[in-house]
């Protein structure tokens, strides 16, 4: 009996571990999920650790989660770096590039870059102004189905009423 309760006591404390795991891995998932979107990267930026584990009762779990919070935290660093780098990189032939150009050259390039930035403010009218053109049709449509509606309602009140 004793030995009977016993076994019974670990095999519930093994289901227990095993739903634990299955809720920190689906909870590890989902905070990977939320962390990739761009709201969820400022929100995870901003958030207090503390307050994130706040929920979590064992001692284990949060350290677990701690040290994944760390490994995420590490990598996107490195990531941060290697885009700064990359971006002053950028910036440093940039820089070298205007040096080399004269005045005009570089007025030539801001005229360009004008005329580049016009095209798309126009092409995004354009598309824009599709969509109005659409949305104006849809209604019109609505408004003509309505109205002949009404119109054939009309006569056939009017049909009944004449005929008696």
């Amino acid at each position: 009996m004793f030995l009977q309760r016993e076994a019974d006591e670990r095999e519930r404390q093994r289901r227990e571990n095993e739903r634990r795991e299955i809720q920190l891995k689906a909870a590890k998932e989902k905070l990977e999920q939320l962390r990739q979107t761009a709201i969820g990267a400022k929100v995870f930026n901003d958030m207090d650790e503390e307050v994130g584990l706040a929920f979590l009762s064992d001692a284990q779990e949060k350290h677990q989660l701690l040290e994944i919070l760390s490994v995420l935290r590490d990598t996107k660093e490195i990531k941060l770096h290697e885009e700064r780098r990359n971006l002053f990189a950028k910036l440093n032939v940039q820089l070298q590039l205007l040096a080399d150009m004269d005045t005009d050259e570089i007025m030539q390039k801001q005229v360009e870059q004008l005329e580049k930035e016009k095209k798309e403010m126009q092409e995004k009218l354009r598309t824009q102004e599709k969509k109005v053109n659409v949305h104006q049709k849809k209604q019109h449509k609505k408004q003509t189905l309505q109205i002949t509606r009404e119109q054939e309602l009309s006569l056939l009140m009017d049909t009944i009423s004449f005929s008696k």
